[in-house]
């Protein structure tokens, strides 16, 4: 039997994978459509933008995750090498998440 959850329970499920994921405060937000999962907000890294968008896929009941989390300008200067591959990464998952 195919028992699909409600957009709470599925909101509720994707805030508590969140919880394990290690990003300081209450930055990210959830809202949940038929299944699809929208993530708001901002962090400090892209690693954890790709590990939010990455919890939230783990979620049983998951259909697809929209990521629209911003990364914090953290100044002027250039990003590493390390959070280029990881923003190249992030959109590659976000990309076959759709």
């Amino acid at each position: 039997m195919d028992e699909t959850k409600s957009d709470e329970n599925l909101q509720s499920d994707v805030v508590a994978a969140l919880r394990k994921v290690p990003i300081p405060g209450p930055q990210i937000g959830v809202s949940a459509t038929e299944g699809a999962i929208t993530l708001t907000g901002e962090v400090e890294t892209m690693n954890q933008r790709f590990d939010a968008v990455e919890a939230a896929q783990s979620v049983d009941g998951v259909l697809a995750v929209a990521d629209e989390i911003q990364v914090r300008d953290l100044g002027e200067s250039d990003p590493s090498d390390t959070d280029k591959a990881v923003e190249i990464d992030c959109a590659a998952a976000a990309s076959a998440a759709v």
